[in-house]
């Protein structure tokens, strides 16, 4: 598993599609810092974690670049070739698709907000404000993963870099867009079941609206979610069964395994 990591982390250190998101969202970012929308650095911070749908989109169209032609193209038969097995290669694959997730929106809040603070100034220390973005990023990072796990699920699912990234970026917009709506008509939203999605709660969190104990509940169902998301993915065994074409063969391919 060890060698088989190393490997993974060398095409991390390596691979471009991660750093040409990073860039494509920053400079989108620019030009709304550049044009003043955003009243201050702070200001920026707070409306860039909000719209959430940036970097959900962003997640499943580097789900589908960088991993769906792993999948197809039977990379898991070479592995298992040199020993490994089905969940060490499914493992590695998922470590590696986190980490990109996680340099992808380290990379747009953090320098996007640092050229904001240039441009625009900020009302706090530069340590405290340092601080607050660093914090916030922190405590978001269970509502991000919940979703990258489903466009990891996509990919699996698919095997096809477009058939992923179409699927993955339809469903964050019917999703994002869809409870958004349903959570805005609600005539006490506080009290609705709908302030637990992650969405919603990384809207509340950079906005400052968050509360604690919703907070908790939100992360276990996170938690939850990610779990049961990934026991799919290896359920729907299309990782360890190559081409499988039957649902219930790549099922008994994990079971044998």
């Amino acid at each position: 598993m060890k060698r088989l990591m190393k490997a993974e982390l060398y095409k991390f250190g390596h691979e471009k599609s991660v750093w040409i998101i990073s860039a494509v969202l920053i400079a989108c970012a620019c030009i709304s810092i550049f044009t003043q929308v955003y009243a201050s650095a702070e200001n920026a911070f707070t409306n860039l974690g909000k719209d959430v749908m940036v970097l959900y989109l962003a997640c499943a169209i580097y789900a589908g670049v960088s991993f769906a032609d792993e999948f197809s193209n039977r990379t898991i038969i070479h592995i298992i070739a040199h020993g490994y097995s089905r969940m060490q290669f499914l493992m590695a694959k998922l470590i590696h698709y986190l980490l990109g997730c996680l340099l992808i929106i380290l990379a747009y809040l953090t320098i996007s907000t640092g050229i904001a603070a240039a441009v625009l100034g900020t009302s706090t220390p530069a340590s405290v404000f340092i601080g607050h973005i660093l914090y916030n990023i922190l405590r978001g990072l269970p509502f991000y993963f919940v979703m990258t796990m489903a466009f990891f699920f996509f990919v699996i699912v698919t095997r096809k870099g477009a058939l992923a990234i179409a699927g993955s970026v339809s469903s964050a917009i019917l999703f994002v867009v869809f409870t958004n709506k349903a959570y805005s008509a609600q005539a006490f939203p506080e009290q609705s079941w709908l302030r637990l999605l992650p969405n919603i709660q990384l809207s509340m969190l950079y906005d400052g609206s968050l509360i604690f104990t919703d907070y908790l509940i939100a992360v276990a169902l996170s938690v939850i979610s990610s779990i049961t998301i990934f026991t799919a993915c290896i359920w729907r065994g299309i990782c360890c069964a190559g081409r499988t074409s039957s649902a219930c063969t790549a099922i008994w391919c994990c079971i044998r395994r």
